[in-house]
């Protein structure tokens, strides 16, 4: 009788626990489906679901966007952010409710609206009676109104939300001795999602790694501009959107935080442009319409400046321009009614002592009109419009591979400014006034290498100059390393071409070791392949003298150094071509000559 009874109580406790289970389980999956049934109801869930950012816009005006949350516990913009819909993204930051601010951060937040609208009411110039943030009164003040009944600690909150400003969000994980916390308080680097509120009244949403912004983010700046879009290293890099504080926008590809690559900039106007972009000017082929007059000008531009276009009007005709800065360009115009002429536009720039607003003389001769058909423009934009890309070339090579006479044949075929980073950097240690270069030769004189970031220093400012940018350059002897080739890139400085020149060390030993230099006339001989000859030859061979660098010793470090760094500086450029340097000079020339123009 007991084991039946004691039975018996174990099958009703069974059945009361399984019971309490199915119960637990139909609350939850009511809960789960009223937050369903919630997102289906809501206008903005479903804006956001459509990528439909007018329909969001008007949204966000009506619904309580603080308890808006799906089923993975995400806010509409958090989904936003994940899912890459950055002009919805965009919309919603500049609400506060759509943050995720939450918990112990909501008082914070708060009070961080009331600091902002305190400092632009005390940069209004009309202001009656503007608020003095400075004032030995102003935080204490705060504390009063927010933190009346723990003034202890709403003194240090105050202090911090003035200073550093609020976040909310993901850490790293805690390290071990010797970590140098982060700058906004006793903690690990910002890490993951994460909500930013700056002390001047910038708000970032989105995802953080090593303390930086990366990945995707939304930022509202309190100047008035936007971006949604990806991040790398604390800066826009990659596919985002920026809106602009005159309204202007624009959607494409970022890089280091400049518009770099393809994308279209909508100016208030209507105007756009959509095209190729670098280090954030117009850049490659691309269109611009100009909606005001009825124009489209597609093209090419480079470093900002249209330099070939054709033309269209809205009543049907079209012009095929070069704008190139030589003193004369070709022209064409192509008629409505179905003719065409080609002819020459010349450019008289304005005497040195004109004016500052006076402009260059130009003087259009026109050819014969012919007749036009469906080829006539395909025709007009081969011959006026081509432009052959500017070369920007890295060249690279052991000591002794032929360098420098491949550098000699390129300057002299395609006219680039020749850099020589030995010689760039003798110049401006030589320039007092060059702050860069002094900062060098400290670093010299005292027996120690130039840093990268000096020398990357040096060569963008001197790539930056007009020369350079007009005629393109030839960049020789940098990037040594993959840091400095990395520097390159972060600064836009990359090459079109990269020739590598490569010969086997015994080879190059062979070539080096063997010179020798005439003191009397600088003439530099070869042991082995060019030594004296003529009828002083041995007068000459008594006086010749070895470089230091050219011994046996003094070579085999400097080739142990190239080989260090020469795979990683391969590996920066992926279309790096490779120059067997054993051969005839004429063979390599040749080969290098039609790689550069290919």
């Amino acid at each position: 009788p007991f084991a039946a009874v004691y039975c018996l109580d174990m099958e009703e406790a069974a059945l009361e626990q399984e019971t309490a289970a199915l119960k637990i389980q139909a609350i939850k999956r009511g809960h789960d489906d009223r937050e369903k049934v919630t997102q289906l109801a809501s206008a903005v869930w479903a804006a956001v679901a459509a990528d439909d950012a007018a329909a969001l816009a008007v949204a966000v005006e009506v619904e309580d966007l603080s308890a808006l949350i799906d089923e993975a516990k995400r806010t509409p913009l958090r989904v936003t952010l994940d899912e890459s819909k950055f002009e919805c993204a965009a919309i919603l930051v500049g609400k506060d409710t759509a943050l995720g601010i939450s918990g112990q951060y909501t008082a914070e937040l708060a009070l961080w609206n009331k600091i902002q609208a305190d400092r632009k009411l005390a940069a209004d110039e009309n202001a009656e009676d503007p608020p003095d943030l400075e004032s030995e009164d102003y935080q204490p003040g705060l504390v009063e109104q927010f933190f009346a009944a723990d003034a202890k600690e709403g003194k240090h909150i105050v202090q911090r939300v003035f200073e550093i400003g609020v976040y909310q969000g993901g850490r790293a994980e805690k390290p071990g001795a010797g970590y140098e916390p982060a700058f906004d308080s006793e903690v690990t680097d910002r890490e993951g999602f994460g909500i930013n509120l700056g002390p001047k009244g910038d708000v970032y949403v989105g995802n953080y790694a090593a303390g930086m912004r990366s990945g995707s983010g939304v930022v509202r700046v309190s100047a008035g501009t936007t971006y949604a879009g990806e991040w790398k290293e604390g800066k826009r890099h990659g596919l985002g959107r920026m809106t602009y504080t005159d309204g202007s926008v624009y959607l494409g590809d970022w890089k280091y935080g400049k518009r770099h690559g393809r994308g279209t900039y909508t100016y208030k106007s209507g105007d756009y442009y959509a095209g190729g972009w670098s280090a954030g000017s117009k850049h490659g082929a691309g269109r611009y319409v100009q909606e005001s007059m009825g124009a489209t000008y597609e093209g090419t531009w480079r470093n900002g400046k249209l330099i070939a276009a054709k033309i269209g009007y809205a009543h049907g005709g079209a012009s095929y321009e070069q704008r190139f800065d030589q003193p004369v360009n070709a022209i064409a115009y192509l008629q409505p009614g179905g003719v065409y002429s080609i002819g020459t536009k010349t450019t008289v720039p304005p005497p040195e002592d004109a004016d500052e607003d006076a402009k260059p003389e130009e003087t259009i001769v026109m050819g014969d009109f012919h007749a036009a058909d469906h080829a006539t423009d395909d025709m007009l934009k081969r011959q006026l419009l081509t432009v052959k890309p500017l070369l920007n070339v890295c060249i690279a090579g052991p000591p002794a591979s032929g360098k420098g006479t491949a550098a000699e044949n390129i300057v002299k075929e395609f006219g680039l400014v020749h850099i020589s980073t030995g010689d760039m950097l003798r110049a401006a240690m030589e320039d007092a006034d060059n702050e860069d270069g002094q900062k060098a030769k400290e670093f010299m004189e005292a027996g120690e290498l130039v840093p990268d970031e000096l020398i990357v220093k040096l060569v963008v400012a001197r790539l930056s100059e007009t020369d350079c940018i007009s005629k393109g350059w030839l960049l020789d002897g940098f990037p040594r390393t993959g840091a400095q080739a990395a520097e390159m890139e972060r600064n836009f400085l990359v090459p079109t071409k990269v020739v590598v020149l490569d010969a086997p060390d015994d080879i190059i030993l062979k070539r080096v070791t063997g010179r020798r230099t005439d003191p009397e006339t600088g003439k530099i001989y070869h042991m082995e392949f060019s030594p004296p000859d003529g009828e002083d030859k041995e007068e000459v061979m008594a006086r010749l003298s070895q470089r230091a660098d050219d011994t046996e010793e003094a070579l085999t470090k400097r080739l142990a150094s190239y080989a260090k760094n020469k795979q990683a500086v391969i590996d920066s450029f992926s279309d790096a071509f490779m120059v067997d340097a054993n051969r005839d000079k004429k063979v390599i020339w040749e080969e290098i000559k039609a790689y550069l123009e290919s």
